[in-house]
Formats: structure tokens, C-alpha cells, sequence
């Protein structure tokens, strides 16, 4: 397998457990539980961590049991692996930002977990997050929210909007799409895993939210544009506590004939 110029061969990285991570490049590691930490600027990302969706879809009369949140904890314990000056939520930061006193609860508890030692709380604006903004200011959250964001080197968008060109040889960081890959037996059992999708300058993050579906990537088209030019030639796939480099799209084998 040919891997992209931009990103070096891939190897356990050090600053979290060995099975549970990788190094893409320098400075640059992925972790198994769905994260991606910049070392150089001090940033760990994730993606689409859509806080409040049983609440949300509660809302619309969908009658879902509403167990307690543990996506800051989830955080939390990346935190201990990952001095981070500054947590990104790379878009969808809420499954949506409805003025209920129960969404305003579960962000001050996320926002109070993440930022109570100092750290810095960036939102990437995504499709889910339109009023956003709104919440963040009426229930004064100590949270940034903003359109883009940007390290030297990295652009992060959501990906559900056309990408304004960034500065010139930064690579793209998005979500949005929730990619998995369906891996199976080749007979009866699959399973979609969590994936991370690279291209010479992009990478695709998996959702981190337990509760979004997976969109099995290479079986139709991406939603959003800035995954659409992506041009990813490998995945990154989340098997259990271990990360499992593969090409991208899948070579698929001819499945045994039957007489």
C-alpha cells in the first residue's frame, strides 16, 4: 500500500497506549477512541460529538431512553493521555441547540469538565449547530464558537459547507460524515468499526458520539463537499483497543460461489 507524501508511515505513538494509537505524521496521532491529537499546538479534535441527542430527539416525539451523557468523561480520560491546551469539537457539537433547560444543563457540565483547568473550548460550527451561538451567549458558556479554525499546518471545518480555500499547504481536518467500514467474514458476519479516512492533505474524523450511526464510506457518495474532495486512499479503522491501517476504498474479494 502506497501512503500519501504528506503523511509519514504510520507507528504506535508514545504519548498514549501503544495499541490504541497512531502516528500519521510528526506531531500527528490518531487515537482508537476517536480523537486525533496535534502536538505542535497543543490541540485534541474530535468530531461530531451532537451533546443531547436523546433530549433532541425526545423533543420530536421520538420516546428514546435518556441515559447519562458520558461524552466529557470520554474526554476526559483522552485529556489524561494528551496535555491539550485546546479542545476542538470539529462541528455538530450539539445534535441540536434548542433553548431547554436540559440541553443548558448537560453543555455548563460538559463546558465546566473540559475548561476547568485552564483549557480553551472551540466549536466548529456544523449543520447541527446553526443556534449555536445563541445558547452559547444566553446560558454564558465558556465555549468559542466559530466558522473555521485554524493551526499551523491544519484547517478545521465540519465539511457541510464548500471549503474557502485555506493557507497554502495546510491540510483539511473534518467530520460530518461519521465514516465507518463494514468488515466481515466474508460469509455471514460484518460489523461497522469507527474509521479515520486519510488523503494526501486530508483527514476525515470518525464521529465521536456513541449514539451516531456510522455511514459506510466507499458505498455511495459522501455527503458533504469538503469530503467529496478529499481524495482519501486509506483508512485508519477503530477495532476494539487496537488501530488497523488499511487501503481505501476496500479491495473487495469474490465471495465463495455456491453449486
Amino acid at each position: 500500500m502506497e501512503i500519501p507524501p504528506s503523511f509519514a508511515a504510520g507507528r504506535p505513538a508514545e504519548t498514549a497506549p501503544p495499541t490504541g494509537s497512531f502516528t500519521i505524521a510528526p506531531g500527528l496521532v490518531l487515537d482508537v477512541r476517536r480523537a486525533a491529537w496535534f502536538a505542535e499546538a497543543g490541540v485534541l479534535a474530535v468530531a461530531d460529538t451532537h451533546l443531547g441527542y436523546a433530549w433532541a430527539e425526545r423533543r420530536r416525539g421520538h420516546l428514546l431512553p435518556v441515559p447519562a451523557d458520558d461524552t466529557a468523561i470520554r474526554l476526559e480520560h483522552l485529556l489524561q493521555n494528551y496535555p491539550a491546551r485546546t479542545v476542538v469539537i470539529v462541528g455538530d457539537c450539539v445534535h441540536q441547540a434548542a433553548a431547554i433547560p436540559v440541553l443548558a444543563t448537560v453543555l455548563r457540565e460538559f463546558c465546566r469538565r473540559i475548561t476547568a483547568t485552564g483549557r480553551r473550548l472551540v466549536g466548529v460550527l456544523g449543520n447541527h449547530d446553526r443556534e449555536l451561538p445563541a445558547r452559547v451567549r444566553e446560558w454564558s458558556l465558556p465555549m468559542e464558537v466559530v466558522p473555521t479554525f485554524s493551526i499551523p499546518g491544519f484547517h478545521f471545518v465540519h465539511g457541510d459547507q464548500p471549503l474557502i480555500e485555506p493557507e497554502p499547504g495546510a491540510r483539511v481536518v473534518s467530520g460530518h460524515e461519521h465514516p465507518c467500514l463494514s468488515l466481515g467474514d466474508g460469509v455471514a458476519t460484518s460489523a461497522k468499526v469507527p474509521t479515520f479516512l486519510l488523503g494526501n492533505r486530508s483527514l476525515l474524523l470518525p464521529a465521536f458520539s456513541l449514539w451516531a450511526a456510522g455511514t459506510v464510506a466507499g458505498t455511495a457518495t459522501f455527503l458533504g463537499p469538503v469530503a467529496r474532495a478529499g481524495g482519501y486512499n486509506r483508512a485508519i479503522t477503530c477495532l476494539g483497543p487496537r488501530l488497523l491501517a488499511l487501503p481505501f476504498p476496500l479491495v473487495r474479494r469474490p465471495g465463495p460461489t455456491r453449486a
